[in-house]
C-alpha cells in the first residue's frame, strides 16, 4: 500500500516510478517476491527470504531509505538534515573506534570487557578490533563508549557504528557474491517483448514470462520454473534491445 500511493503521487506529478531493490529493504523483498512468485496463501515476511538480510538491519533503516525518501519527496530538508546529523555522529563514532588503541584505555578494560590474554596481545591494536570480536561484551562495549565520547553521540549511533564494523567483513564478501550472481540483474527486458516468438523458450517458460511479465532480468530468473537457459536467451534479446 505504502508503496503504491508513493508511485501513484509521482505519477500524478509526471515522475519516474520508484522500484524498490531487494537489497534496500524488506518491502523491495516482498514486493519483488509477490510479482516474480505469486502467492496461494497470505504472504509472511521471513528474513531468510532476503539475500542481503545482513544489510537490513533495524537500525541501519535511514541509512537504507532516507536517501530514497529525500529523492522522491518523502522527507522535508529538516528531516533529511537530522539524518545527516546523525550520520556525521556514527562516522564520528567509526572514526574514535579506528584511532584507539586499547592499550591507551587504561588497566583493566580487557578484564572489564571478559577478554582473555595480556594487554601485550592487544597491542597496537584499535577498539574497532574489540567490537569484531565475538568473544567481547557487547553491552559493556557499548558502555565502555558511551562513557568515553560523552556527549557526542547517542547510544542509536553507537550501536550502529558497532554493528556496521561488526558486519563488515561479512557485508563485503555478500556483496562480491551479489555482484558475481547479479551482473546482469537490472538489466532491464524490452516491455513489449513477444516471449511467444522467441526460438528456444518452452511452452511453460512462455506461458510464466507472459503472465508475470518481469521487468528485468533478476526477476525473471526468480520466477519459479524459469531455468537458467531460459534466462541465458532472455539476456540475449535484452542485450539487443
Amino acid at each position: 500500500g505504502i508503496v503504491a500511493g508513493v508511485n501513484a503521487a509521482l505519477g500524478a506529478l509526471a515522475r519516474e516510478q520508484v522500484v524498490m531493490d531487494r537489497s534496500e529493504s524488506y518491502i523491495g523483498v516482498m514486493v519483488d517476491d509477490l510479482v516474480t512468485k505469486g502467492a496461494d496463501e497470505p504472504y509472511r515476511m521471513f528474513t531468510s527470504r532476503a539475500e542481503m538480510r545482513l544489510s537490513l538491519r533495524y537500525d541501519n533503516a535511514d541509512q537504507r531509505l532516507a536517501p530514497l525518501a529525500r529523492r522522491i519527496g518523502s522527507i522535508d530538508d529538516s528531516d533529511y538534515e537530522a539524518f545527516l546529523a546523525r550520520q556525521r555522529k556514527v562516522d564520528e563514532v567509526k572514526g574514535f573506534l579506528a584511532s584507539a588503541r586499547v592499550t591507551d584505555m587504561g588497566e583493566g578494560l580487557l578484564d572489564e570487557l571478559g577478554l582473555e590474554g595480556s594487554e601485550d596481545n592487544y597491542r597496537g591494536r584499535r577498539l574497532d578490533y574489540l567490537a569484531r570480536r565475538p568473544d567481547c561484551d557487547s553491552e559493556k562495549l557499548l558502555a565502555y563508549i558511551k562513557a568515553s565520547i560523552g556527549d557526542r553521540a547517542d547510544e542509536k549511533e553507537i550501536v550502529v557504528a558497532l554493528n556496521d564494523i561488526r558486519y563488515a567483513g561479512y557485508l563485503k564478501d555478500q556483496e562480491a557474491i551479489a555482484r558475481k550472481r547479479g551482473r546482469y540483474d537490472d538489466m532491464e527486458i524490452p516491455s513489449g517483448l513477444n516471449y511467444s516468438g522467441i526460438s528456444g523458450l518452452s511452452n511453460e517458460a512462455v506461458q510464466k514470462l507472459s503472465s508475470v511479465r518481469p521487468r528485468t532480468i533478476g526477476q525473471a530468473a526468480r520466477i519459479p520454473g524459469i531455468t537458467p537457459a531460459a534466462v541465458s536467451i532472455l539476456l540475449i534479446e535484452a542485450l539487443r534491445g
